[in-house]
C-alpha cells in the first residue's frame, strides 16, 4: 500500500513536471513568435524608411534639375532684356537727334 502511494506520488510529480515543462515551452514559443514579429516589423520599417529616402532623393534631384533649367531660362530672359534695353537706347538717341 505504501509502495503504491509512493508510485502514485511519483507519477503525479512526473505529470506535474511534464505539464509545467509543456507550459514553459508554450511561453517560450510565444516569446519567440513575438521576437520574430518584432524583428519583421523592424525590417519592414527600415525598408519603408529606405524607400522614403529614395523618393526624397529622387524628388531633390528633380527639383535641382528644375532649378538649373530655371536659372538658364532667367539667363536667357536677361539677355533678351539687355537687347531690348540696347534697342531702346538706340531709339532714344535717334529720337533726341531728330528733336535736337
Amino acid at each position: 500500500s505504501r509502495l503504491f502511494l509512493s508510485y502514485t506520488n511519483e507519477e503525479r510529480l512526473k505529470r506535474e513536471y511534464l505539464e509545467e515543462k509543456e507550459q514553459l515551452q508554450l511561453e517560450i514559443n510565444t516569446i519567440k513568435e513575438k521576437l520574430l514579429q518584432t524583428e519583421n516589423d523592424h525590417k519592414a520599417k527600415l525598408a519603408i524608411k529606405k524607400e522614403k529616402r529614395n523618393i526624397l532623393k529622387s524628388d531633390y534631384e528633380r527639383l535641382e534639375q528644375q532649378l538649373e533649367e530655371a536659372k538658364f531660362q532667367i539667363g536667357s530672359i536677361d539677355m533678351i532684356l539687355d537687347e531690348y534695353d540696347q534697342v531702346l537706347e538706340e531709339y532714344e538717341t535717334k529720337l533726341q537727334n531728330l528733336e535736337g
